[in-house]
Order: C-alpha cells, then structure tokens, then sequence
C-alpha cells in the first residue's frame, strides 16, 4: 500500500506540450500583422488547405447573427484571419508590427501578385461576412430604387419629401457600414517555416 502523500495528476499535459510547441513554431514563422480587404482584394481567397473542416450553413448564420449583435470585430485578435504565404508575395518595406490594441495603426497588406490566398482558417467568418455584405448591397439598392422613384414624381408632397430625407439618412448609415466594412485583420505566417507545424 502506498502511503506517501497523493500528488496532483494534472490531465492533459501532453497536449498541453504539443500545443505550446505549435505555438512556439508558428510564432517563429510569423512574419507579421496587418490588414486586408478580403471583400475588395483582387486574390481568391483559399480555405481548406490547412482546416479542412469544411464550411457549415449553421456555422455562417451563427456568425452573422453575432456580427449583427456584437460588430463584426474584425480586429480582435482572437477573430484574426491566419495567412500562409511565401515572404517574396509580400511588397517589400512593410511595416508589420503593429499591435492588435491599436488597429487603426495596422498597415493594409499590399501584394506583388493577384495569385490566390491560402488562409489558415476563417472560412466562416468570410462567409458571413460576405452573406452580410451582399444583405446591406441588396438594401442599398431598394433604397436609391425608392428615392429614384420618389424624385421622379411630377408633384411631390410633403410626406414625399420627408420620405426622401428619412431615406437619405438610412442610405448615408448603410454607405457608412458598407465603407471598409471589408477590412480584416490578418497575421502572415512564412509559407517555409510554418507548413510544418500547422499539418
């Protein structure tokens, strides 16, 4: 019988162990931090080469009914996009150290070519995004269709007029939400350095 005293058995070390150690060399295939417009940006974007977890309807209608509840939070550090990218795509002289506590601050990713864009993961989030996206575009569209209309009108009323008003202040709030609205941030990992640790 064992009588010494009963050491804590903490579960999970070993994954613990793996984890830091991905961690550790991902962190030393990290080139930097930025932003980018993934709605605007000329690259396709490519999921799935890492995460082949594969793209949810369920998971998108979560996200956006988060982004429509909390903001889009595009750039908390938790919610940024991983891209695994050769050094030489990127335009040289860029400065990538910024923090995510001052977003603001980050510098907009700039590329020498327009070949496609492997992301780590976020497959979800884009979809969203651009699910919500497409959503505010088909609003705007139904608003400048309503206000054409209402300044087509050979007489127009009073009630004509304040409708058109009221409609250039909701049409001026969805140009103002759909003005960056793209903007996500990214953390680039050195394409040679990192494939090894995100398999």
């Amino acid at each position: 019988m064992d009588l010494r005293p009963v050491q804590a058995k903490i579960g999970g070390d070993e994954t613990a162990a793996k984890i830091q150690q991905l961690d550790a060399g991902l962190e030393k295939a990290k080139i930097g931090i930025g932003k980018l417009n993934i709605l605007g940006i000329e690259n396709k974007l490519v999921f799935g080469a890492y995460n082949d977890r594969p793209e949810k309807s369920t998971e998108v209608n979560k996200m956006l009914t988060s982004f429509e509840k909390n903001g889009i939070q595009s750039f908390k550090e938790i919610n940024t996009l991983a891209i695994v990218i050769e050094r030489s795509r990127i335009r040289p002289n860029q400065q990538l150290n910024g923090t995510w506590s001052e977003p603001e601050k980050l510098v907009e990713i700039q590329l020498t070519d327009t070949h496609p864009i492997i992301l780590a993961s976020g497959q979800h989030r884009y979809a969203a995004l651009k699910k919500m996206h497409d959503m505010l575009m088909e609003d705007e569209r139904a608003i400048q269709k309503q206000m054409k209309r209402l300044e087509d009108l050979t007489s127009k009323s009073d009630e004509d007029v304040d409708e058109h008003h009221q409609l250039r202040e909701t049409l001026a709030e969805l140009t103002g939400k759909l003005l960056g609205m793209g903007l996500w941030g990214v953390t680039l990992y050195d394409k040679g350095k990192s494939t090894a640790h995100l398999h």
